[in-house]
């Protein structure tokens, strides 16, 4: 697929991606997803820490917490290269299709 993109006050660019990357980028992005889901999802033992537990207790909360964020904005990534990588097919496709019916695309 290649997309001409405009704006960024430059010329237009062009990007060229194959499905298979965009497939490959969006399964990374939901395998990471899951991982930081699992990580967020999880607290270690702060137990026996003395004096210094309720900063523990601080900094694995914040870490768990920023896990789940991570995780929920690459689940939201991973749903917008799936959007492109339909996109990049139907549009394949259709030019395909009218390059075979019209000699054009």
């Amino acid at each position: 697929m290649a997309v001409d993109a405009g704006g960024g006050g430059g010329g237009g660019s062009t990007i060229v991606m194959d499905a298979a990357t965009m497939t490959a980028v969006e399964d990374g992005l939901k395998r990471a997803a899951e991982t930081f889901d699992a990580a967020g999802g999880s607290r270690a033992s702060t137990g026996g820490t003395g004096l210094a537990e309720p900063l523990l207790v601080t900094i694995l909360t914040r870490a768990c917490e920023t896990a789940s964020r991570v995780a929920f904005e690459s689940d939201l990534l991973a749903g917008a290269v799936a959007d492109c990588a339909g996109d990049a097919s139907s549009t394949d496709a259709a030019n395909a299709e009218a390059m075979l019916t019209e000699g054009t695309g």
